[in-house]
Order: C-alpha cells, then structure tokens, then sequence
C-alpha cells in the first residue's frame, strides 16, 4: 500500500486550575528565592572583611577590617513573607552604626575626651573639644550585592515547583 492511516484517539483534557494554590506557590518560591539571595549576599559581605589584629585602617575604597570580627558576626537578613521583600546588611546595634559610616562615609562630630586626674589631692576634670572625624567610604554591602546580582535570576527560576 502507498498509504497507510493510523486512528489515534484523542482523550478529552480537563485542566483544573485553582488560582489561590497557584498565588501560594509563588508566594512560597519567592520566599525561599529571596532567603537564598539574602544568604548568599550576606555570606558574600562578611567574607570581604578581613580580620586585623593591628589597628590598620583598610585602604579607601577597599572593605573595612575588623579587630574583634563584630561587624562581620553582625549582618543579618530579614525576609518579610507579606511584602516579599528582604533586607540584608548590620543588625540594630552600635556597631550597626559603624557598618553605615564605613558602607556610605561620613564626616561626624569627635565627641569631647574627658580627663580626670589627681593634682594634690585635688581631683581635676578636663575636656578636650575634638573637631569633625573624617571616615572614608569603605563599602561592604554595596559590592557584596554586586557580586551576586548576575546571579539572582537563578534563585527564582526552579521556585515553581510542582508539589
């Protein structure tokens, strides 16, 4: 024969699609992406300060040093799951402060030095006025985001799983 046909038979095909289970997946996904980005942000920025045990500035420019490693132990990240968005960089802490001054620079008022001393018995109080302190900017956080930026589109492109 010259020609040959072949039935096929066609199953009718009922697609359900239930919209809430569908926005709670993405919800989920995104979730987790923006947890994983945070993360890798965060790793990325504590990695870049370096410890010292002396009390050597870093370069400007370059990211701060660290005597005690408190800046590095404080960056967290914060994921609100309502607004799906995320927030990564130093907790709420005096050395949070330091973070903001290093990652943007400051110029900032010294704050006076008391000296107390002994003179004859007499105790003597003295306070020497200090002008403004000059902080050049040494990102952290900036760059740290930076370097994962190519790389974000990654953390969402398997959020979508069925499951």
């Amino acid at each position: 024969m010259l020609f040959r046909s072949r039935m096929i038979s066609l199953k009718r095909i009922k697609i359900n699609t239930n919209p809430n289970r569908v926005k709670r997946a993405l919800k989920k996904g995104s979730f987790n992406s923006l947890g994983q980005a945070a993360g890798t942000i965060r790793r990325i920025a504590m990695n870049s300060i370096k410890q010292s045990p002396k009390k050597e500035p870093a370069p400007v420019g370059k990211p701060p040093r660290t005597r005690f490693g408190q800046l590095k132990k404080s960056i967290r990240f914060i994921v609100d799951k309502e607004k799906s968005t995320v927030v990564v960089g130093p907790g709420r802490s005096a050395i949070a402060l330091v973070g903001a001054v290093h990652e943007h620079g400051r110029t900032v008022q010294g704050k006076p030095l008391v000296h107390v001393a002994k003179v004859d018995g007499v105790i003597v109080r003295t306070v020497e006025e200090r002008g403004p302190l000059v902080y050049p900017q040494r990102s952290f956080m900036a760059p740290a985001f930076e370097k994962v930026r190519d790389r974000l589109p990654k953390f969402w492109a398997d959020s979508l799983k069925e499951g």
